[in-house]
């Protein structure tokens, strides 16, 4: 059992705002492939508030070792007053009863929450593809023969069946993401809705197991703020490939960030924090790429410590955990250190107060020192070369910067990787999403597996741009049938003309949505198995296709040159 050092959610702070809410209780794990990942309702996960439970190849009735203690959401800016606004998850215990962030969403118009609303929402909303695909053949006839609970209690604009699944009522603003069959703009699961994950930039796509929750910071700031009143909907989403092992032991994650304050906050980083417990804690590195946005843990040695206060040890050839920003750049990377564990500088180890949360999200020490380029990154003495990110270089290559090459000594490595998005203005959303990888091949060598790393997390970039398209032989998408009416498409890319060909002659309706959600054409047809749609006149890109009839819904996702 690892016990941190400090209990940051008992900070000041808290005790300045009314506390209408308590510490969120609720626990649930992502296990849509091989890795096991708890996740908890305060914007953190990979721990049950004692130990650690985020394990990849994970094996039912096996002692499996953990990579993370803890992840978990840091951002903050100034105010026009210039006044720090702070919200930083950290570590609390089974006793907390306060947090810095609380359950549910925030009213649009006050930025405020209270306790019963925290109360409702203290609560995850999972649901799989398997069970998507189950309700959507249910719903072929008009009607349902089971409850399909996940996806009649989808917490999703205008869903008539929210209240019946869940005990209380939605509040009219966008929350959990849809496919939205009619383009109407509201959930009805009877019309043939149904949930999706939506990324920036991307189209909505279904993947094996998706969980859906939202949370918000009026827990108070860390270091003595006040809130920033921020909204945050966090998505944590799985595929499950077993032949493809660096998606099998993934998970991917979305934070959506809304600012329903009235003010603009400037200098707003966004950030991941994570607590690396590679098996055995004490013996850990930490590395970053900044080519590829990622940042990683990786052993000190080629045998994992063991024993470790009861910790399970990886032994011989340790993997490699990895944290990859997926539609965002790594703008600072920065190591912080367990005072509890050897003797770091104290100006590295965590921090206490507003300003040094703010240092250490823009880049510098607790004391306000740069991180330099050499050694441990901190150097009083001579503080430069200044350097935007830790430990940069390959571990393979003892010419470059690494914690192996600077001959650091092993320790609770907790590691902040940062965006900066800069002016974040009043009903602005910003968005951080990202793919936590393991890595580990059959008798590699913990450098060997630093190597295989590097080599394949640039591939999850390419995985991302392309919409999660065939990540794996069992994805599953709304690029793909998912019930309903069968039908072919052709040509695919079309130049001039799409022709769409039904299984049997019917009636029903065709409609074509742009990659933006924006209905491009709708027509109803009879008595007809073919259909032809001129194309002339849509802009170049990516467009989905639905075709409604008595059987269901149908979509097929094709090009337009």
């Amino acid at each position: 059992m690892k016990f941190p050092l400090t209990l940051s959610f008992l900070l000041a702070a808290v005790a300045a705002i009314a506390q209408v809410c308590t510490a969120p209780q609720s626990q649930i794990d992502l296990a849509g492939n091989a890795l096991r990942a708890r996740i908890l309702n305060a914007a953190d996960f990979g721990w049950d508030l004692t130990e650690a439970r985020y394990q990849p190849d994970f094996a039912t009735g096996v002692n499996t070792p953990s990579t993370i203690f803890l992840g978990t959401l840091w951002f903050g800016g100034i105010d026009p007053a210039g006044n720090l606004k702070i919200g930083a998850g950290r570590y609390r215990t089974t006793s907390s009863t306060s947090s810095p962030f609380y359950t549910g969403p925030l009213d649009p118009a006050t930025g405020t929450t209270m306790g019963a609303t925290c109360a409702n929402w203290d609560r995850f909303f999972r649901v799989t593809a398997a069970e998507i695909n189950a309700f959507l053949s249910d719903l072929s006839d008009g009607t349902l023969s089971a409850p399909h609970t996940a996806v009649r209690g989808w917490p999703a604009r205008g869903n008539p069946f929210f209240a019946g699944v869940t005990g209380f009522s939605l509040p009219n603003q966008n929350l959990a993401p849809f496919h939205d069959a009619d383009g109407d703009g509201s959930y009805d699961p009877m019309k043939g809705d149904y949930p999706v994950v939506q990324l920036q930039g991307l189209a909505a796509f279904v993947p094996d197991e998706q969980i859906w929750t939202v949370v918000n910071d009026q827990g108070g700031g860390a270091g003595g703020t006040f809130p920033l009143q921020a909204e945050i909907h966090i998505t944590y989403f799985a595929f499950s490939c077993p032949d493809k092992p660096l998606i099998n032991n993934a998970m991917f994650t979305s934070h959506k960030i809304i600012n329903r304050s009235s003010e603009q906050i400037d200098s707003f980083s966004v950030a991941l924090y994570v607590d690396f417990d590679l098996g055995c804690y004490s013996d850990d590195y930490l590395g970053s790429h900044p080519a590829t946005n990622t940042f990683y843990t990786y052993n000190r040695s080629n045998t994992d410590l063991a024993p470790c206060s009861g910790v399970l040890s990886y032994g011989i050839n340790p993997p490699v955990q990895a944290v990859t920003f997926l539609n965002q750049s790594l703008d600072r990377f920065m190591p912080i250190y367990n005072a509890s564990v050897g003797a770091p500088t104290p100006a590295t180890t965590d921090p206490t107060t507003s300003l040094e949360y703010f240092r250490y999200l823009t880049g510098s020490w607790r004391d306000g020192l740069p991180l330099t380029g050499a050694g441990s990154g901190y150097n009083p003495v001579q503080p430069t070369p200044v350097a935007t990110h830790a430990f940069p270089g390959n571990p393979n290559n003892a010419a470059e910067w690494s914690m192996l090459g600077a001959n650091q000594p092993g320790g609770d490595q907790r590691g902040l990787g940062a965006h900066q998005f800069g002016a974040f203005a009043p009903g602005q959303i910003v968005e951080l999403n990202a793919a936590w990888t393991y890595h580990r091949g059959p008798g590699l060598t913990h450098l060997q597996n630093v190597a295989r790393m590097l080599d394949e997390v640039p591939h999850l970039p390419v995985l991302y741009a392309n919409n999660f398209a065939d990540v794996c032989t069992s994805s599953v998408s709304t690029t793909n049938p998912v019930g309903g009416a069968k039908l072919t498409v052709w040509p695919n890319p079309a130049a001039g003309a799409l022709h769409v060909r039904l299984a049997e002659a019917g009636s029903g309706v065709i409609r074509v949505f742009d990659q933006t959600g924006r209905l491009v054409t709708e027509r109803q047809y009879s008595n007809t198995d073919t259909l032809r749609l001129e194309t002339d006149a849509w802009p170049a890109g990516i467009y989905w296709v639905q075709v409604h009839d008595a059987h269901g819904v149908a979509v097929r996702k094709i090009v337009a040159q």
